[in-house]
């Protein structure tokens, strides 16, 4: 090309620049006059176009003429420059509409102004599809109120309440929010389809109005549902006309809605209808249908379905409550059952899965776990009705026509069987207090109470109390670690440790810091005090009272005695059927004296003592100081027993008087007779001590007397008659 063309270069380029410098102009008026809009985005398309050319021509000069190269990159740059203005030019335009919207929105005609439409321009319509405004109603997003001609409306998202017709006073932020709501007031959806089918009705200003959803998900499937507040991803998923409920937290009254085979539709597959509850934690009150309950925690309450005025406050708490129950009141199991289904182009899908133990009518939850049925759905539970074929098939039917093949999971199995057990009026404020399917009438308070299940008509407060097993009815335990294994009934214990090891141990009374810690299947005791009844096993029938009462017998060894009383501190028996009054320390004092029954009825076999008088006189009377062997004996903070050598150090320093015991049986083997009133207690079982009962020995002392007085009054008769000769 010629130098001519060159110079024409240089004029497209002149050209650019001036239509660069009027698009700046057409911009600035643009900012300060909105009618300008149009005009700038025009002039800012004809610098574009010219910049067009002029590259174009500086590219053609500069391939023919190397002496114009200079000129024709300077033409070029020019040309370029001219191209970015342009494009500054294109986005002050949009900026200039996005203006009009902030400056009509905030003027004093934008508030009084009737509902009007701005078309955006294409970089704004990358935000905004369609922007409405009026008095306190803004509408942003695709589809969004097409249908509003009420006021105080906010609708932003895609299908943002694109049904609302008459409502008043709604919020409605995410796509789908509120999809379904026509004249429902006073409702606040915010995420992903909350709110979807809320309604209300127009002869109503409370049914499906005054609900707070906030969440993707949040009360999806809530209709006529009504004051209801829910937070949280799926929270209140289910719900669908309960009221004046407080839900918040990630599945809190979840319930089972999932994606179903029929692409796209999630199922509310289990409707839920609480009311006046409140239930907060992850999962909480997962299928919940009841009332009057409040259940705050993670997983707490998460199977309870139809609790009314529950209380759960913890983790897990009430977790496992009523997995036996299924959402229609039959029996359920818990099963964990693998196999393979087959559908064939029509709606019934083959199932098959050994020894499946399923019957006709039941129902199954059953997640597709591979194939085109688990891509449908999701991998999602669903809920299915089965056809029994034989014991190792069955079919299900599927809402849509497919073929499709892959692997199946069985998690619950609802029978055929009305569920007839016991449930209701639950109390629970700890970690997995409850977290069984047994709960009735009872009361857990603390860790881990009752973490199997509370059991019929219990209370428990403490540490780890009921759970290790489920406790028998009518159990009261108060203390860490107290019942912990009890399965036995009408136990009750307060104190830590007691009744530990209990397991099928009944009607127990334990009071006090491991009193009873070691009965396992002992009935019937009671013990009141610190270690009282400590060591017991199996004996029973047995009372305690008093600080290591009964802890041991009296060889300082464990006992399984029965039907034995101590009272006071360290006061043990050396076997069956004895009661113990005190120490080795104590002294026994009364005002009244101590009788013993006497009476004739209660005898038989009575008989004149023959020997008391050779018994008196054989009895050999002696002093001495009492060197107790349980003195010799210590026991440390765990129990442990220590016998020390006898050596007298523990020897007391009054003389007392009276007879031994080993001397009094000698005479009595001598004399060929079975004295009552002496006792070794090593038989049955007893400990290696020897006793006497001092009041068998007046009998025969006042016989021996008797006697005496007899030959004295003869011996006098015959001394008169001698005297008299």
């Amino acid at each position: 090309m010629s130098i001519s063309d060159t110079r024409d270069a240089k004029k497209y380029a002149s050209i650019a620049e001036v239509a660069a410098a009027q698009c700046k102009q057409y911009t600035d008026d643009a900012r300060n006059a909105p009618q300008y809009a149009d005009e700038a985005k025009a002039s800012a398309d004809a610098s574009a176009a010219s910049a067009e050319q002029s590259s174009e021509s500086s590219q053609l000069s500069f391939q023919s003429a190397t002496s114009a190269s200079n000129s024709a990159s300077a033409a070029l740059t020019s040309a370029n420059n001219a191209a970015a203005s342009a494009a500054t030019a294109g986005s002050a335009a949009a900026a200039a509409v996005q203006g009009i919207y902030d400056d009509f929105a905030s003027s004093e005609a934008g508030k009084g102004a009737s509902l009007v439409e701005i078309e955006s321009g294409e970089s704004v319509q990358q935000q905004f599809n369609k922007i409405k405004v009026a008095a306190n109603t803004v509408v942003i997003g695709v589809g969004a109120a097409p249908l509003v001609t009420s006021d105080d409306l906010i609708a932003i998202g895609s299908n943002a309440a694109p049904a609302i017709v008459g409502a008043r006073n709604c919020i409605a932020i995410g796509k789908g929010a509120m999809l379904s709501n026509v004249v429902g007031r006073h409702n606040i959806a915010i995420g992903l389809e909350s709110l979807r089918s809320i309604n209300g009705l127009s002869t109503s200003s409370v049914e499906g109005s005054r609900n707070i959803g906030i969440g993707g998900n949040s009360g999806r499937f809530a209709t006529t549902a009504n004051r209801n507040i829910i937070i949280g991803r799926d929270a209140g998923h289910n719900l669908t006309t309960g009221a004046l409920n407080v839900i918040i937290g990630h599945g809190a009254v979840m319930g089972d809605g999932p994606n179903t085979l029929d692409p796209g539709v999630i199922e509310n597959q289990t409707p839920l209808t609480p009311s006046f509850s409140t239930i907060i934690g992850m999962e909480a009150g997962k299928y919940y249908n009841s009332g009057y309950a409040v259940a705050v925690g993670y997983n707490t309450a998460q199977n309870t379905k139809s609790d009314a005025s529950l209380v759960a406050v913890g983790p897990l708490a009430f977790r496992d409550y009523q997995t036996d129950v299924s959402y229609w009141g039959t029996t359920q199991l818990i099963v964990n059952l693998t196999g393979t289904y087959s559908q064939s182009g029509g709606t019934s899908i083959a199932i098959a899965c050994t020894a499946h133990g399923l019957t006709t009518g039941f129902r199954i939850l059953l997640r597709f776990t591979s194939g085109a049925n688990g891509d449908t759905t999701f991998n999602d539970d669903n809920w299915f009705q089965v056809t029994v074929v034989d014991a190792n098939n069955f079919t299900i039917l599927s809402p849509v026509s497919a073929t499709a093949t892959g692997n199946i999971l069985i998690s619950k199995v609802s029978t055929n069987t009305t569920y007839t057990g016991l449930f209701g009026g639950c109390v629970g404020v700890g970690r997995e207090v409850g977290n069984g399917v047994s709960n009735y009438h009872s009361t857990g308070v603390g860790d881990r109470v009752g973490a199997l299940g509370l059991g019929v008509e219990n209370t428990g407060i403490g540490y780890n109390v009921f759970t290790s097993s489920v406790a028998g009815a009518g159990c009261t335990a108060v203390g860490a670690y107290s019942q912990t294994k009890i399965t036995g009934g009408g136990n009750t214990s307060a104190g830590v440790l007691t009744l530990n090891s209990a397991t099928s141990a009944s009607n127990n009374t334990a009071v006090g810091a491991q009193s009873q810690r070691l009965n396992i299947t002992g009935a019937t005791n009671t013990s009141v005090g610190v270690n009282s009844l400590r060591n017991l096993t199996t004996g029973t029938t047995n009372t305690a009272v008093g600080g290591e009462s009964l802890r041991f017998n009296q060889s300082a060894a464990d006992h399984n005695y029965n039907n034995c009383s101590g009272l006071g501190y360290q006061s043990y028996v050396s076997g069956d059927n004895q009661v113990q009054l005190g120490n080795s320390s104590t002294t026994t004092y009364v005002y009244g004296t101590v009788q013993n029954r006497s009476d004739i009825r209660d005898k038989a076999d009575w008989r004149d003592p023959e020997y008391s008088l050779a018994f008196v006189r054989g009895l050999r009377a002696r002093e001495y100081r009492w060197d107790m062997r349980e003195d010799y004996v210590t026991v440390d903070d765990e129990g442990n027993v220590t016998r020390n050598e006898r050596d007298g150090t523990k020897k007391r320093e009054r003389f007392h008087t009276g007879y031994i015991a080993q001397e009094v049986k000698e005479l009595c083997d001598k004399l060929g007779v079975d004295f009552g009133g002496y006792q070794d207690h090593s038989i049955n079982g007893g400990c290696d001590v020897l006793s006497l009962g001092y009041d068998e020995f007046i009998p025969h002392v006042q016989k021996a007397v008797a006697m005496a007085w007899d030959k004295l009054d003869d011996l006098e008769a015959r001394i008169k008659k001698l005297e008299g000769k």
